[in-house]
């Protein structure tokens, strides 16, 4: 059961209390091949913009990529593009330090 990988993905906006405590949760599990897409959804809070920003050297199984507002279900369709490895999800990321970033 340990070889298989399970993708998570949080959409985030503007929630850093709530975003923090979910993040050190998924960390935290006992089963760790995971990897972690984190999509923020466009937000505007400094809190919630630093911690995203230094959340890559938090854990290599991060991910991060940045869109601008359009919601949680776009949040988690870009999700879902990344780990299916859609041509469309991945055209404009690059790698910069722990995580992706659009």
């Amino acid at each position: 059961m340990e070889n298989f990988k399970v993708g998570i993905i949080v959409p985030v906006y503007n929630s850093y209390p709530y975003f923090k405590k979910c993040i050190d949760s998924i960390i935290n599990q006992t089963y760790k091949n995971i990897e972690i897409c984190i999509v923020n959804d466009g937000s505007t809070d400094k809190d919630t913009l630093n911690f995203l920003k230094d959340i890559g050297d938090l854990d290599n199984r991060i991910v991060v990529i940045n869109k601008p507002n359009g919601g949680s279900g776009s949040a988690r369709n870009l999700g879902i593009d990344y780990f299916n490895n859609m041509k469309n999800a991945t055209d404009h990321l690059s790698r910069d330090g722990g995580g992706l970033i659009m």
